[in-house]
């Protein structure tokens, strides 16, 4: 959407349409999303013209939901806030700056680990079930951010951003090797791996992770303490290939976190053995989400596997670490049917611990005129639309945008959800949901090449 004043975020060589902006504190810009990359509300629940009911209550249901799981599920959720943000043009040149508050978790969970919760032991043969890709990171920090982008020529405009990373949190883990081993009367789990983390407030900890203590997050100067210091990069470049068509490409988020406050690092191993687990479809009569709760962590004799993992920590200690930053590809192309019109494609290309999460959609954009802005898209892999609305009143130019819109009433408490009665609209088809929303000041409007607009000189006629 070309006259969203923060664009530059998404690729740093997109220049806002206005020669000034001034993004306000929190409302300037907020953007939330949580999703993952297999499954959706409908593959754990169904709607059956009489009511609502867990999918997982049948033999059937069971199998469809696991054949619909990627060989390992991603499950991500970020929040990006503005606290001051402004940018300005210089002629052809664009300058920006931005600080803002960001939160960004994700988790890696492998299809095996699924296999186990879904169909417990085995009571024929043993079976190995691989956790190596078993992966977790979150990381809340302060991002203040200097991009900088110039208009080389009609057809090539570049960008970059340098960013400076004030971590406040992380938590996060690597698992080298985890195999679990299993029959039908005793499981084996062997591995290695390690759990990092860090705060700027104290935090306690007993037997490793075992139990965690006093974090302090509501002591307000505790929290502004620096946890961790870090560089990013965003690096970005669009060209106009010809009239018609317009292609871009960046790469953003590009950075690292060093934590280096209350740090507790721990390296374990283990190998134990312990009772079985067992299948959910043992006790999913009722189809409540409590009782499939309960059956995928039933495993006998906790208390005892508790005691047999605890000595399987090998190491404590406070050595800094490094994380890295949740790196984008942006690739996108614009075909622009007429001045007011055009289709897009974009394709995200999101890099976790070395996992790909891949996002593609497809939208049509339209401007009829200078104060509206509107974009309807298709998420390819996630089946779903989009939509987006920029507003341009008088200095005040404000947006929203959603993917993921389409919402079906669910009645959850037929499956055992009791706090949330009668229907509630739930996306029932999407696998993830995101949204923006964000007020700007700007000011003047550039020309259609995103040069500066030239004052006209005063005319003088002598006699």
């Amino acid at each position: 959407m070309k006259d969203i004043p923060v664009r530059h975020f998404l690729n740093p060589s997109f220049q806002p349409t206005n020669d000034i902006f001034i993004s306000l504190p929190f409302i300037g810009f907020t953007q939330f999303y949580i999703g993952n990359n297999s499954f959706s509300p409908k593959d754990l629940l169904f709607n059956p013209e009489t009511k609502d009911v867990l999918a997982l209550g049948t033999q059937s249901s069971i199998d469809h939901f696991y054949n619909t799981l990627t060989k390992n599920t991603i499950i991500g959720a970020n929040l990006q806030t503005n606290l001051l943000s402004f940018g300005f043009r210089n002629y052809n040149e664009y300058w920006t700056f931005s600080l803002s508050e960001k939160i960004n978790g994700m988790v890696c969970l492998p299809k095996d680990l699924f296999k186990v919760a879904l169909y417990g032991t085995t009571d024929i043969q043993k079976e190995s079930y691989n956790f190596n890709t078993l992966q977790a990171d979150i990381s809340i920090y302060t991002e203040a951010a200097f991009g900088y982008s110039k208009v080389i020529n009609p057809e090539l405009t570049l960008g970059t951003t340098f960013k400076f990373l004030n971590g406040h949190a992380n938590v996060s883990n690597t698992n080298n090797q985890i195999e679990l081993i299993g029959g039908d009367k005793n499981w084996t789990i062997k591995g290695n791996g390690y759990i990092n983390s860090s705060s700027s407030n104290e935090v306690s900890t007993i037997d490793g992770f075992s139990s965690i203590s006093d974090f302090g997050i509501l002591v307000p100067m505790n929290w502004l303490k620096s946890a961790g210091l870090g560089l990013g990069l965003d690096v970005g470049g669009e060209y106009q290939l010809n009239k018609k068509i317009k292609l871009s490409v960046a790469i953003t988020d590009l950075g690292f976190i060093n934590w280096i406050r209350n740090v507790h690092s721990i390296q374990y191993k283990m190998n134990s053995t312990f009772d079985g687990v067992r299948s959910i479809k043992a006790s999913t009569s009722k189809n409540s989400f409590s009782q499939i709760y309960s059956s995928i962590i039933s495993i006998s004799r906790v208390d005892s596997v508790g005691e047999q993992l605890k000595p399987t920590v090998s190491t404590l200690t406070t050595k800094t670490y490094t994380t890295q930053t949740t790196a984008k590809l942006n690739v996108g192309v614009e075909y622009n049917l007429y001045n007011e019109l055009s289709l897009g494609m974009l394709s995200q290309t999101q890099f976790f611990k070395g996992f790909i999460n891949e996002e593609l959609i497809v939208s049509v954009n339209a401007r009829p005129n200078a104060w509206l802005n509107t974009s309807l898209s298709y998420s390819v892999f996630s089946n779903n639309v989009g939509l987006g609305l920029g507003l341009k009143t008088s200095f005040i130019h404000w947006f929203f945008a959603a993917d993921y819109l389409f919402l079906q009433n669910f009645n959850l408490t037929n499956v055992g959800v009791r706090n949330l009665a009668g229907k509630t609209p739930i996306p029932y088809n999407s696998t993830c949901f995101n949204f923006a929303v964000g007020l700007n000041l700007v000011f003047s409007e550039a020309n259609s090449l995103g040069l500066h607009k030239k004052r006209k000189e005063k005319s003088c006629h002598c006699y």
